[in-house]
């Protein structure tokens, strides 16, 4: 048999084109190389590394942020956020991600980014800048960034660390925190929902998807933190130091299933009818590696249409309800998620499918030999085929009840819109009903939700 190689290349390619391409590549795998090592000499500088006596040596620039009271929100505590970003992404961030969260927050928002900002988009929103351009690693910087929020708003009840491209839903956030004593030591967040991550970094706040500390837990771990730095300066991720050194005071970690580090790509439809389904959702990272939420709309539309699902549908917000029903007396499997989409089956399934997280999506980096991670705490199964289902997606905040037939998808019965009539919150559906071109999917009120 033919060898690969001798037909797409020695063939059809002269020695001195071969030469050319075998040069480019050793190249490119040089600079990887070299990037690579100095990722890792920023990482781990070991006696090189700086030591600071204050936070304040590492602030070359800072602007103070404004408190927001103009949030809606009836609260009883005091919040500070603090952001990780980076010059050279925050014009670009910051108005899809950050921007329609730090305007609900109840408290102050800081944005810690490497540099002065070249320009300010930040000011209107009352959001403050802390520049570190003394400090090349973002990953020691995510540990500083808590330190220094710390030391601006000393008075704050709880402090929330976030990266750059994560959303923060408020109300189910401030829902979370509202019962809880902040002089009590709480370290709150989500592991990653990848395989690997976990097997690699341990049961910790991802703090790309945030990571939640009380003032008694930011207090104890604020004592040693500069020192800890130190202690823990071969840890590779940020939030692994940040971890270390706030396990190091004794203070305990509180998984919540509502802080998602997404560490995954492609289609995210599996994952948040699966997984995200499961808790109010209170983050969300990394949403711009996956395809925009809901298909046919960009991922500002999409980010936009999110915080509209959680303001109006509050903590029902992706919450799935799914059952069997008759349809023009044809037996069918309907599933609606909240603010999300809703999927009529060509016949009835059995529900336990539901259990397992339908794989639409891909792990993190996929390569030709090796998948990097899969779900840590939920089983995979093989993704729906399209002709098996109708599928029709959320219209949006002008109609919240509404949802429209997918683009390519064959509605049933010639329908191109659904009707849901209350919210899907674990309640089974119970009726589904066709008149004209609309169904109408009622879940049934009467079942205690999940």
């Amino acid at each position: 048999m033919t060898s690969v190689y001798h037909v797409y290349f020695k063939n059809r390619l002269s020695r001195g084109q071969r030469a050319l391409i075998i040069s480019v590549l050793s190249i490119a795998f040089l600079v990887a190389g070299l990037l690579v090592m100095r990722q890792v000499q920023i990482t781990f500088q070991g006696s090189k590394y700086p030591r600071y006596k204050d936070i304040k040596e590492l602030v070359s620039y800072s602007k103070p942020a404004v408190k927001n009271t103009d949030h809606g929100f009836d609260v009883k505590h005091n919040f500070a956020f603090v952001v990780l970003g980076c010059e050279a992404l925050t014009a670009k961030r910051y108005p899809v991600f950050t921007r329609p969260w730090a305007v609900q927050a109840p408290g102050v928002v800081y944005i810690n980014t490497d540099q002065k900002p070249s320009r300010d988009i930040l000011s209107k929103d009352g959001v403050g800048v802390v520049a570190m351009d003394k400090e090349p690693s973002p990953h020691r910087r995510f540990v500083f960034m808590a330190l220094d929020l710390y030391d601006r708003e000393p008075d704050s009840d709880w402090y929330v660390l976030a990266d750059d491209d994560c959303l923060l839903f408020m109300p189910n956030l401030l829902a979370l925190v509202d019962a809880l004593d902040p002089m009590v030591p709480h370290f709150i967040g989500g592991s990653s929902e990848n395989s690997k991550a976990m097997n690699r970094h341990g049961r910790m706040a991802f703090g790309g998807g945030g990571a939640v500390l009380s003032a008694a837990a930011m207090k104890m771990f604020a004592k040693n933190g500069l020192q800890c730095i130190v202690d823990h300066e071969t840890y590779p991720g940020g939030d692994e130091k940040l971890a270390a050194c706030v396990f190091d005071q004794g203070v305990p970690f509180t998984h919540h299933p509502g802080f998602h580090q997404a560490d995954f790509r492609g289609d995210p439809r599996g994952f948040y009818e699966g997984v995200v389904s499961r808790a109010p959702f209170i983050s969300m990272h990394h949403i711009g590696a996956f395809s925009p939420v809901y298909p046919g709309r960009s991922i500002e539309e999409g980010v936009a249409d999110l915080f509209a699902a959680a303001i109006i549908f509050g903590p029902d917000s992706f919450k799935r309800s799914v059952g069997t029903v008759l349809v023009d007396d044809t037996p069918r499997t309907v599933m609606a998620t909240t603010g999300y989409r809703l999927r009529v089956y060509t016949e009835a399934v059995m529900l336990d499918r539901f259990n397992d997280v339908e794989r639409t999506f891909d792990a993190w980096h996929s390569f030709v030999f090796t998948k990097t991670g899969w779900l840590t705490e939920h089983r995979l199964r093989a993704p729906d085929s399209d002709k098996t289902f109708a599928d029709y997606i959320w219209e949006g905040a002008s109609k919240p009840a509404e949802y429209r037939l997918r683009e390519g998808s064959v509605g049933v019965h010639g329908t191109t819109r659904a009707r849901v009539e209350h919210n899907a919150c674990g309640r089974p559906v119970c009726s589904v009903t066709v008149t004209g071109k609309q169904l109408l999917v009622k879940i049934d009120q009467t079942v205690p939700s999940l």
